[in-house]
């Protein structure tokens, strides 16, 4: 589908702050027009093609709960550090597949199968659609 306004997008959730593949923190922006339901702070990060995922506070923090992650280095999970707040990212798995398109885009992750894996604190893995 060419029509972004159909764009369907999949999210995978993490229990915690969003993250780059080298499990750096990455910068977030409020964006309070998503602050009314976690659905409204998603449909938001799908309509912008530069939002790789967005956090959610249901407390809230410093006025806000919906952040999105807008960096040229795309969020790729949640750290793995000790859960921030009530932190729950969620990476939009079609910007991914955007990045992730080789076992070294694949750092910090599984690699198998010729296909990035998501690797959740549990030991998990949580298969993606990307792949060559």
């Amino acid at each position: 589908i060419s029509d972004t306004t159909d764009k369907q997008a999949s999210y995978i959730e993490f229990q915690n702050y969003c993250v780059s593949s080298n499990e750096a923190d990455l910068d977030q922006t409020a964006v309070p027009a998503g602050n009314s339901a976690k659905s409204e702070c998603e449909s938001l990060c799908t309509s912008n093609a530069t939002c790789s995922a967005y956090e959610w506070y249901a407390a809230g923090w410093n006025g806000n709960s919906c952040f999105h992650i807008l960096t040229a280095v795309p969020a790729a999970r949640g750290s793995l550090g000790a859960r921030w707040r009530d932190a729950t990212c969620f990476v939009n798995q079609g910007s991914w597949q955007q990045w992730c398109r080789n076992k070294a885009d694949c750092a910090g992750f599984v690699w198998q199968s010729n296909k990035c894996h998501a690797v959740r604190k549990v030991g998990k893995v949580m298969p993606t659609a990307v792949g060559e």
